[in-house]
């Protein structure tokens, strides 16, 4: 992906992904610049090849302390899907790992897009856990117009999809320690809520739960 393709990429999230947590980012061509000057992260663009129009746009988030990377932001235009452009993209950034020397490659794969697991299934991913986390979607369909507009908090099952990229067993229990690691911290941070999904942080149990949190991490060091 380049600079020239950032008004494409932005519409194209706009209109074919506007259910996105983090449309406002995705959607807007200024924080786009920003995303591309993160060595970190690896974006892939497909275009139409009549049109020049680009329908497709995934990205991949590389983690070189723990060798891992993350395919993130699938999108496709919804006039070219079901023609392999997500597996295409998805099996580039699988290379694009193997190229770097990264351990392993993963995906948090929404539970409601099961078309996108079998892609990730198709590429020898495996699904490992199906986390719950609390993800909120603005209005479901649209941005908000402002920081201020009311929030529509849903909850929405993600599937854990990984692929080693190097047979190695150490690897392995490194992997399904950091998925236990998550899988603690996120029932932890989700005492923090408001049990009837009304979106609210209760504050007087945020320095309980730091502490909770900061024992499960010495906890892992300490192993």
């Amino acid at each position: 992906m380049e600079e020239k393709d950032i008004e494409g990429v932005a519409k194209l999230y706009r209109e074919n992904f506007p259910e996105h947590v983090f449309i406002e980012i995705l959607s807007d061509p200024e924080k786009w610049k920003q995303q591309l000057k993160d060595e970190n992260k690896f974006w892939l663009v497909t275009e139409d090849k009549e049109s020049g129009e680009i329908v497709g746009c995934a990205g991949l988030e590389v983690n070189f302390l723990n060798s891992s990377a993350e395919i993130e932001r699938v999108v496709v235009a919804k006039p070219f899907r079901n023609k392999g452009i997500s597996k295409m993209m998805c099996e580039a950034l699988v290379d694009v790992s193997e190229k770097l020397g990264i351990n392993y490659v993963y995906a948090w794969v929404r539970g409601a897009q099961p078309a996108m697991q079998r892609t990730f299934l198709r590429l020898n991913f495996r699904d490992s856990v199906v986390v719950p986390p609390f993800v909120v979607l603005y209005n479901g369909n649209r941005p908000r117009e402002s920081m201020n507009e009311e929030r529509e908090p849903r909850r929405e099952e993600f599937v854990f999809m990984y692929k080693l990229l190097k047979d190695d067993r150490a690897d392995y229990t490194q992997l399904l320690e950091a998925i236990r690691l998550k899988k603690e911290i996120e029932e932890i941070i989700r005492e923090l809520y408001d049990p009837n999904l009304t979106g609210k942080i209760d504050r007087e149990k945020i320095d309980d739960v730091k502490a909770k949190i900061i024992r499960i991490l010495e906890s892992y060091k300490n192993k």
